[in-house]
């Protein structure tokens, strides 16, 4: 699969939280042997306090 356009953030995966406790994966199991991959499109300014509350 080929994306190919501009991100506002980009996480390979191996288990459910990122850096301090962002559940980025929530459906990401850390002993399954898959590296799951998160992109988010780019966005608004506006609405990056949706996206981190729904992150956090």
């Amino acid at each position: 699969m080929l994306f190919n356009d501009q991100v506002t953030l980009c996480a390979f995966c191996n288990g459910r939280f990122y850096g301090g406790g962002f559940q980025i994966s929530p459906k990401s199991k850390i002993n399954d042997g898959l590296i799951d991959m998160v992109i988010l499109p780019k966005v608004n300014r506006l609405f990056a306090p949706y996206y981190i509350y729904k992150i956090l």
